[in-house]
């Protein structure tokens, strides 16, 4: 048997290996219309005269990719419809690369979405349903058993982009018993790609201030009884009294502030901060999107309803997963080369990312490589091994990645920025985007004036580093090789590629012109490369 590595496939593996999308069942004609929103995407096209339009599909709902385009191509006439088959990264980045390839001025994107904003082409997005029925009311039952007391227990319900559908008629009976539950919204694009495709909301400031959607916590409409009259004037107090019977502080709508966290904006208290909120999500328990909200609030008690296995209340060691991300820190701050992998080129500002990257790299002293990759492997990373750590730009939804599997760690640009910005801390609310770091953002920090000399200690290889004697990798000179008058190569580049390979004790298939003895021609190898029918004799 073929022998495997975690560098490299095993010949028998690739051969029996099937496809995900193999098997899946093929959406009906009446429930294409309903789930894939053929009116409103046959819409959005028609408004806004899309000439040339992509598709993108995951895997699993490729089996319907050509009925959605079919029912597309009748509604709109003048509209040329294209299915990308494969993406050049994630599921859930929209695939500016592919959809380029035949000029498209609209990406409808469906199931499940990073939601970030498109980098240049216009994108639609529609998550469709969840793959296993949602029971409403076993969810309304669950939630109110978790959360008995009603008057004063502070909630956030969030839900996962593919369970959006049902979140209205959940959250349309349990706000009303609740005083004090804030409904998440998803954050999804309006302004796609640049264009004003949609309805420009950027100044519209709070949208609770001009319309009452009783999705804030404290609202006082919540209680309030169309059919009776209207209360008599307050006292001096302002105190009102509910239907319930509570007293309760006259809360208005723009006394909440709105908070935005990876892909929700939720409405809380004016004096509240995430922390004073119990969490209820509704969505599978192990998605990224949830793993990323409890590694930055890690303070925040969550309760999940997952469609498949029912209600629990998530006990992740969040404290364990900070000190692993910690060790990867400590792992960059002692890499002297860095390979930066672009990982996207869907989201706005990977490009300022990488520059980013590049300027705190150069500032801690660190030689820094680009590699724009699809998607990683260990084999593709294993093939440099002179770098020291890689720094992935991806979606938020697969920027962290388990580098148990890889030669080198991964890590994210926010702990590549701990590592060489000594002004950026360390926290207990991890940052999963890397658009919050970058300049302008939420949680920038301005690096120091100058590079500090002090030496520090490896918590890793128990070294000392840093001083004014620690080599220098950040060169300015972007020169390869000097040349002398015979243009022949005098001399490498510092710190060059050229440089390095020059120093590798193997440098590949070499020649040796006029050092090999003629022989003659023998048969070799035959067959598919993964499995050779025969092995030459050396």
């Amino acid at each position: 048997m073929a022998s495997s590595n975690a560098y490299y496939s095993n010949a028998e593996d690739v051969l029996r290996r099937e496809s995900s999308a193999v098997g899946s069942k093929q959406t009906s004609k009446e429930d294409i219309f309903e789930i894939y929103e053929i009116a409103r995407c046959s819409k959005h096209i028609k408004d806004h005269k899309c000439k040339k339009v992509a598709l993108q599909f995951p895997d699993s709902l490729l089996v319907d990719a050509t009925s959605v385009a079919y029912e597309l191509e009748k509604a709109c006439d003048d509209a040329n419809i294209y299915i990308m088959a494969d993406t050049s990264y994630g599921h859930c980045d929209i695939d500016e690369v592919n959809a380029k390839h035949v000029d498209a001025d609209l990406i409808i994107h469906y199931g499940e979405s990073g939601l970030t904003q498109s980098a240049t082409v216009p994108a639609l997005h529609v998550f469709g349903k969840y793959e296993s029925p949602i029971d409403c009311e076993d969810v309304k039952r669950s939630f109110r058993e978790a959360f008995p007391v009603k008057e004063t227990t502070r909630i956030v319900f969030l839900h996962h982009v593919m369970c959006n559908y049902v979140v209205g008629e959940i959250s349309q009976s349990l706000v009303n018993e609740y005083l004090y539950l804030s409904i998440g919204q998803l954050n999804i694009p309006t302004d796609p790609g640049g264009s004003n495709l949609t309805t420009d909301t950027k100044d519209s400031g709070n949208v609770l201030a001009d319309l009452c959607t009783k999705s804030c916590p404290g609202c006082t409409c919540r209680m309030e009884d169309e059919s009776k009259p209207e209360p008599a004037e307050s006292d001096s107090n302002n105190v009102e009294i509910s239907q319930s019977g509570m007293e309760t502080d006259s809360l208005h709508p723009q006394e909440c502030k709105d908070y935005v966290t990876g892909f929700y904006t939720v409405p809380l208290e004016s004096d509240k901060s995430i922390s004073d909120y119990e969490i209820f999500y509704l969505g599978p328990k192990n998605c990224q999107s949830l793993q990323n909200f409890i590694l930055s609030h890690p303070s925040c008690k969550v309760h999940v309803y997952d469609p498949e296995k029912g209600y629990e209340i998530m006990r992740a060691n969040t404290n364990r997963q900070l000190m692993k991300r910690y060790c990867l820190v400590e792992k960059a701050k002692d890499a002297r080369l860095v390979g930066i992998l672009v990982g996207t080129m869907g989201v706005s500002g990977y490009l300022q990312c990488l520059n980013y990257m590049k300027e705190i790299a150069k500032f801690a002293g660190k030689k820094t490589y680009t590699f724009i990759m699809g998607k990683l492997t260990p084999e593709k990373l294993a093939n440099y091994l002179e770098i020291d750590i890689y720094v992935l730009i991806a979606n938020p939804e697969h920027s962290i990645l388990d580098s148990a599997d890889f030669y080198r760690p991964v890590v994210t640009p926010y702990e590549f920025s701990v590592a060489c910005n000594p002004n950026q801390e360390w926290t207990s609310h991890y940052i999963t985007d890397f658009r919050e770091i970058l300049p302008g953002g939420s949680k920038h920090v301005e690096l120091p004036a100058n590079r500090s000399q002090e030496v520090t200690f490896s918590l890793v290889t128990g070294n000392m580093r840093g001083g004014a004697e620690d080599e220098d990798f950040s060169s300015t000179s972007n020169t390869v090789a000097l040349r002398n008058e015979q243009t022949d190569v005098a001399v490498f580049g510092e710190n060059s590629s050229a440089q390095r390979l020059s120093e590798r004790s193997w440098k590949g298939l070499e020649q040796s012109i006029g050092a090999t003895a003629v022989s003659k021609a023998k048969e070799g190898r035959s067959g598919l490369a993964v499995s050779y029918n025969e092995l030459m004799e050396f």
